[in-house]
């Protein structure tokens, strides 16, 4: 929702102008070194020109030539309203700090890297070194937050009200009522397998020696790639951007922030995650960034065979009703679920609705043949500190697809109102926006929907 504008607003806002050009169709195929197109202004917004080279899409730069008007239309939209809001952001005075450039800059990178494979990869594919983007990135991405943060001034007050949610039901075509496939609601046991204490001992004295080695001069960057068990972190030199506190465990937090200079390095530290050591980059009044080694202990395959064993038996127990699935829960489950009888929450709507796109296929797989009470065998999994851990699940509901209903799907009318609502908001902010802004269009242009409802 919050990412939103109109369309396909949430994916333009993060195009990067300064690649319009040279962009591999894919991660994986290299390009030709040069790759131009001839440019030309297509509209204005305050001082801001948009060349056509700025509605390619740089996922998809040969999809230009063959795009309709409509397309190229909704792009040119999308873009002067970016410009538009970026301009408010200035008016505003709407700061956007290094530290959140940083962050989208690192974020954007590292996935890059993930899909091209590595770093020697991706700047092999662009052609330039990891710091030359990342330096090209800091002016669109900066415009980039600006212009969210502006949308989010626009539209910080919007809601929506149960009679509004019923009147935008009532107005959707009948055959335009989206059909809901099969909605579960589910509960879980887990059991996390105790970690020997000589893994606990191993995995300590590993990153003792690292800190030792780093200490002795050694780069934290290089260690963190060759031995962290963070793979988000890992490939960037363990490096985690700027935060706050309240956002990380808390024995990390407070060793990250008591690190006083550049460089400097923490003693071992224990979560539940397993040991950290902790490398100050920079301090930017109460953010502070870091780089960081994990060893986490490892489980011995005998403990995790014995997690296993111990559900499949609690299953069978539950099966033959010698045992409630909510009292086994409470009493034996290692997930903080527990609380809640083992209610599984949906981490994407946090509500305990789950789809079959919500679900692992292979999850899905086996609940799909289970009916509402029946519970499943062991099923591995990873926990939220990434350890291996084993489950059993039982469906407590779990609904027929059906058409969707106010009553028995309101929050999926209530998101789509709102979202209306919002793009309204935005609109009608634009339409007001422009009567005080100095903005042309390219004749080519002037047919488009939005110059037509704007101008």
């Amino acid at each position: 929702m919050k990412k939103l504008l109109i369309a396909i607003i949430g994916l333009l806002l993060t195009i990067n102008a300064a690649f319009a050009q040279n962009q591999p169709d894919t991660l994986h195929q290299k390009q030709p070194k040069e790759k131009k197109m001839i440019d030309q202004i297509v509209a204005v917004v305050t001082t801001r020109p948009i060349l056509e080279s700025d509605l390619v899409d740089p996922d998809y730069p040969d999809a230009y030539k063959s795009a309709n008007m409509d397309t190229k239309c909704r792009t040119l939209e999308n873009l002067v309203l970016k410009n538009l809001l970026i301009n408010k952001a200035e008016l505003d005075s709407l700061v956007v700090d290094d530290s959140e450039v940083d962050q989208e800059i690192d974020r954007k990178v590292s996935l890059m890297i993930g899909r091209a494979g590595s770093i020697e990869k991706l700047e092999e594919i662009y052609h330039k070194p990891i710091s030359a983007f990342k330096a090209e990135e800091r002016v669109p991405v900066k415009e980039t937050l600006m212009a969210e943060k502006a949308k989010d001034k626009v539209i910080e007050n919007i809601k929506i009200t149960p009679s509004e949610v019923k009147e935008f039901y009532n107005k959707i075509p009948k055959d335009s009522i989206p059909k809901i496939g099969v909605v579960y609601e589910l509960a879980h046991i887990v059991i996390e397998p105790a970690v020997n204490p000589d893994e606990l001992t191993d995995a300590r004295n590993k990153i003792k020696q690292l800190r030792d080695r780093i200490l002795n001069g050694e780069n934290f960057s290089v260690l963190a790639r060759l031995y962290s068990d963070d793979p988000g972190s890992a490939m960037k030199g363990g490096e985690l951007g700027f935060f706050i506190r309240g956002t990380m465990a808390p024995e990390f937090e407070a060793a990250a922030f008591s690190l006083k200079k550049k460089g400097d390095v923490s003693e071992i530290i224990k979560t539940s995650f397993g040991y950290h050591i902790i490398q100050l980059i920079e301090r930017k009044g109460d953010k502070v960034n870091v780089r960081h080694i994990l060893v986490t202990p490892k489980v011995s395959s005998v403990e995790l065979d014995k997690a296993g064993n111990k559900l499949d038996s609690l299953a069978n127990l539950i099966r033959k009703d010698s045992l409630k699935f909510d009292v086994a829960a409470r009493k034996f489950s290692t997930d903080k679920s527990f609380v809640n009888n083992g209610e599984m929450i949906n981490p994407a709507t946090l509500t305990s609705k789950f789809t079959e796109n919500d679900l692992d296929p292979t999850i899905f797989a086996i609940l799909d043949k289970l009916k509402v009470g029946e519970v499943s065998g062991p099923l591995p999994m990873d926990t939220e500190d990434r350890r291996k851990a084993y489950q059993v699940i039982t469906v407590k509901s779990k609904s027929n697809p059906h058409v969707a209903t106010l009553n028995t799907d309101y929050d999926l009318f209530q998101n789509m109102a709102l979202m209306a609502k919002k793009n309204d908001a935005i609109n009608k902010w634009a339409k007001e926006k422009i009567k005080t802004t100095y903005i042309k269009v390219n004749k080519e242009y002037q047919n488009c929907d939005f110059y037509k409802r704007w101008f």
